[in-house]
């Protein structure tokens, strides 16, 4: 399944959970008023209604009790999801996560990080932020967001010391897919629909509260008052809503089993494909399944996040109709058709590393493995030629191939500056160095105007690594700007617009607007203004490339001219990617129309585009510079980010 396809059955996915949801809340609005009625007849709150047949056709108390109960559920609903609207760190806080230094020094913690660092560079993924739940000892992990901006991993203490690099970069990766393939909004608004019909229990305990309220004394003056009728009223219909709430908890868990099952087949596959190491996810599984706490969370809120981990989160007694995994058994056969069956029994972790018994084919032996990837060549790779449909395939996607490419680019990255772009002032200090000029004049002027506002020890740290920041090669300087956002996300609003502020000075102090500056403003705009400023989500407005016709003879001239070597080979591949797109006959455009801002404001309204006009824009633009038959680092850097402006990542072609 391509980008597009899952970006699709997420969409479909979305439309299945509305129904099931509106099933149960259904069911749930008729038992409520079946239970209503019943209190309420035998307790003698109707009148001189004589049968329950004719009790049930009551529209006024219809209309009162179906609309409060549907106004329990929505309510609390919308409650919960507005509390998620921050993001997947809400999931994380809750489930008893703590972020991750950057900068740490436990070999565990470091692993995780340079793991998903490289993933994030290799798929085009914006580098979460990773948590550790420290306080869980099984095999576990998460990923959970409402998009690329705001998604975090969270893993357990036990799944980063038990399992080796190689079987923790197959969990990883299995979160990556659920990141990539659009999982993480669907379970977000699982988890708030589910909230509003488990409110219904929460009700039933309020009522139960009721029917004692006032202790002996205020028991005693209801008793005077009503015989007593209101009370048993009370406690009757309390117990009744905490049933019908075990009603709800069956809808959740059958919805939730519904959803997320046929997914999490999908994710292994992913991740396979994405590390070309079917041992490592299969390992993990392995473990879980010989480790004696398994994958099971402790935590109060593990029931709420079930369908969101890697494996079970929570334990499904008789019923497998409610598990929100595929079993383990299944699971690893698909990976592995191979397998034995047999788990071998893994001990619990001692001292950070862990001991197990005869994993035979998988590394262990009880020693912590290597924090770092083995060592390479520092010099900057260059990025190969691949033909178009190479190009295309990776969209949305990745594979071993980029992740060995991504690590090859943080390795080129001196340690000083991984080190740097991992803390608060030295991010900052980073990208304003990517940003100053070669030439010396208008690197003066862009000092100057740095020396005005940014923080001084911002200052201190450019002026201490700027002749390092200098020396880097051209290919690694994106993916250096890659690993100074999660730290950057750690400012404060107000440092932040500090931050932006001058990032826009030196971007405009030469008034003219380069492609790696162009580069650096949009990834800004992306994946960090929308963390610190929530903007509404783009609703899609065009489906014909008729509405966006300017915008894509813009875009695509933009693209054959950065690539072509002359006028002839520009016009070819201006046509080449016009044909794609469905706009055959029209005019290369000059690049005094087809100029960076020019591709801003285009991209701007193919933000609103569907899916599939987005898919065929990004395949228009691959044709377009590969049209020579390759597509050599500029361009690529240039369709990366029409693809990103787009929420399409494309992965890195190694």
């Amino acid at each position: 399944m391509n980008f597009f396809e899952s970006q699709d059955s997420a969409r479909k996915n979305t439309g299945r959970l509305i129904l099931l949801f509106s099933i149960a809340v259904l069911v749930i609005t008729v038992a409520v008023y079946l239970l209503v009625i019943a209190v309420a007849y035998h307790a003698g709150y109707l009148g001189k209604v004589d049968t329950y047949t004719k009790a049930l056709l009551n529209p006024r108390l219809m209309l009162y009790v179906g609309g409060g109960t549907l106004a329990v559920i929505f309510f609390a609903s919308v409650f919960r999801m507005m509390e998620l609207r921050q993001g997947g760190s809400v999931i994380a806080s809750s489930l008893g996560g703590n972020l991750v230094d950057l900068n740490t020094e436990d070999p565990d913690e470091r692993k995780l990080l340079n793991i998903v660092e490289e993933m994030s560079i290799a798929s085009g993924v914006p580098v979460p932020d990773v948590y550790i739940l420290d306080q869980e000892q099984a095999i576990n992990a998460f990923a959970a967001g409402n998009s690329m901006d705001d998604a975090v991993i969270g893993v357990t203490r036990g799944c980063v010391r038990i399992l080796n690099r190689d079987e923790l970069q197959g969990v990883v990766a299995h979160e990556f897919s659920h990141i990539l393939n659009g999982d993480m909004r669907l379970s977000l608004k699982l988890i708030g629909w589910v909230h509003g019909i488990l409110c219904i229990a929460l009700l039933g305990r309020l009522l139960l509260e009721g029917a004692f309220w006032g202790g002996d004394s205020g028991r005693s003056r209801r008793r005077e008052r009503d015989g007593g009728g209101l009370g048993i009223a009370l406690l009757i219909l309390g117990l009744g809503l905490l049933l019908i709430g075990s009603i709800g908890s069956f809808f959740s868990g059958w919805i939730k089993g519904a959803v997320s099952r046929q997914r999490e087949f999908l994710a292994d596959a992913a991740a396979v494909q994405f590390t070309r190491n079917p041992e490592g996810i299969a390992g993990a599984l392995m473990k879980i399944g010989g480790f004696s706490r398994g994958s099971v969370i402790r935590s109060g809120r593990a029931e709420e996040a079930s369908h969101l981990f890697f494996g079970n989160g929570v334990r499904f007694g008789f019923a497998s109709l409610f598990a929100t995994h595929p079993p383990l058994e299944k699971r690893i056969k698909a990976i592995l058709p191979n397998w034995d069956g047999r788990f071998a029994e893994v001990e619990a972790p001692v001292g950070g590393g862990f001991q197990e018994a005869g994993l035979s084919g998988f590394s262990g032996g009880g020693h912590a493995v290597p924090v770092e990837p083995v060592a390479r060549a520092r010099k900057a790779p260059s990025i190969p030629r691949k033909d178009v449909e190479q190009v295309i395939q990776f969209i949305g996607g990745a594979s071993a191939a980029s992740l060995e490419q991504a690590r090859a680019l943080i390795d080129s990255i001196p340690a000083d500056l991984r080190n740097l772009a991992h803390e608060a002032f030295g991010a900052r200090a980073l990208v304003y160095g990517l940003l100053l000029s070669a030439a010396p004049d208008s690197r003066s002027q862009q000092q100057s105007a740095l020396e005005a506002s940014a923080d001084p020890g911002v200052l201190a740290e450019l002026s201490r690594w700027m002749p390092m920041v200098d020396g880097l090669e051209e290919v690694s300087r994106l993916p250096l700007l890659d690993l100074c956002l999660p730290a950057l996300r750690m400012l404060s609003d107000q440092q932040y617009q500090r931050f932006r502020e001058n990032v826009n000075v030196l971007i405009e102090s030469d008034q003219q607007l380069d492609l790696f500056e162009y580069m650096v403003k949009k990834v800004l705009e992306k994946h960090l203004d929308a963390h610190f400023h929530p903007v509404k989500r783009t609703v899609v407005s065009y489906y014909s490339i008729k509405g966006l016709r300017e915008e894509g003879i813009i875009l695509i001239s933009a693209l054959a001219r950065l690539g072509g070597k002359d006028d002839e080979s520009r016009e070819v591949a201006f046509a080449q990617g016009m044909r794609v797109l469905g706009l055959d006959g029209a005019r290369l455009q000059p690049l005094s129309r087809a100029n960076l801002k020019a591709i801003h404001d285009s991209l701007v309204k193919f933000e609103q585009a569907s899916p599939i006009l987005k898919k065929r824009l990004i395949e228009a633009g691959a044709y377009t510079v590969a049209s020579d038959g390759f597509v050599d680092a500029k361009e690529l850097q240039l369709l990366r980010a029409v693809a990103d402006d787009l929420d399409c990542p494309l992965a890195l072609i190694g």
